[in-house]
């Protein structure tokens, strides 16, 4: 199993992720389509799935990227699959290396002030 592919797959699947859970991407599209275009005003019922779920986007996006790299294999469609159902830890993780990263600049600033 190429090494390479694999973390490709980790890539795409924590792209799918922070576009879809971390940055509001969806909910400003959900707005705009059905608010300005169906002028429509509860948009946060609206499903726009598959788009709206990570772990769709990052299995589909997955499954594309191995059947337009030619690496379509049961190991490597499994490896996906995986991959996809751990979207919920790599938003977390986003999270935890956020707040991690936040905690270290604030006791840097601390100790600068002095």
């Amino acid at each position: 199993m190429d090494m390479m592919i694999v973390l490709d797959l980790f890539l795409i699947s924590y792209i799918s992720v922070f576009i879809i859970d971390v940055s509001g991407f969806i909910s400003t599209l959900k707005h705009f389509i059905v608010k300005k275009l169906l002028k429509m005003h509860n948009y946060t019922e609206i499903s726009l799935k598959p788009f709206d779920c990570s772990l769709c986007v990052s299995w589909w996006a997955c499954f594309v990227y191995l059947i337009v790299s030619h690496q379509l294999t049961i190991p490597l469609i499994t490896v996906a699959l995986f991959i996809s159902c751990l979207t919920p830890v790599w938003k977390d993780l986003f999270y935890l290396v956020q707040d991690i990263l936040q905690w270290l600049i604030n006791q840097i600033s601390k100790i600068t002030r002095l």
